[in-house]
C-alpha cells in the first residue's frame, strides 16, 4: 500500500516529467526569439482516429545568423507575429522547442506522464479500498 506522502511525491514527479524531458535544451541550449509566420495543417487520414490538426509555423535566427523553422504544438495556434521563446541545440539547431507551458505539457512528450499519473492514482485508490476492507 502507498502512503499519502509517497502518493503526493509520485504525483509531483509525474507532473514534472514533461519539464524534465525538455530540461536538456533549457539548460544547455541556446535561446532565441521566434516569430509566428504562418499556420499549417496536417492530416492523419490513414490512422484509426483520423482528422486534421493545426499548428503554428515559427521562424527563428540562430546566433550564427542562420534562419530555421519549426512547427509549434499541434492544435495550438498562435497569432501571426507573436514572439515566442525558442531553445535550440547549438550543434544542431533543428533540435529545438518552443518554451511555453502549452508546448511542454500538451505535446506528445507529455502523454506518457498523463498515462502514468492515471495508473499511479489507480494504485493509490486500490490500496485505500483494500485498507478499508481489512478494517471491516
Amino acid at each position: 500500500m502507498v502512503s499519502t506522502k509517497k502518493y503526493l511525491l509520485g504525483v509531483v514527479i509525474l507532473l514534472s516529467l514533461p519539464l524534465l524531458i525538455s530540461l536538456r535544451l533549457l539548460i544547455m541550449g541556446e535561446r532565441a526569439n521566434g516569430t509566428v509566420v504562418g499556420q499549417g495543417k496536417v492530416s492523419s487520414k490513414g490512422s484509426r482516429y483520423g482528422g486534421s490538426y493545426t499548428y503554428s509555423v515559427i521562424k527563428f535566427v540562430s546566433k550564427e545568423q542562420r534562419e530555421y523553422g519549426l512547427r509549434g504544438p499541434l492544435n495550438i495556434t498562435y497569432s501571426y507575429g507573436t514572439i515566442l521563446e525558442v531553445y535550440y541545440n547549438k550543434s544542431d539547431p533543428n533540435d529545438n522547442m518552443v518554451f511555453s507551458f502549452l508546448d511542454i505539457y500538451l505535446s506528445s512528450k507529455s502523454y506518457l506522464s498523463g498515462i502514468l499519473l492515471l495508473v499511479w492514482g489507480g494504485v493509490f485508490y486500490a490500496g485505500r479500498i483494500e485498507k478499508k476492507e481489512k478494517m471491516v
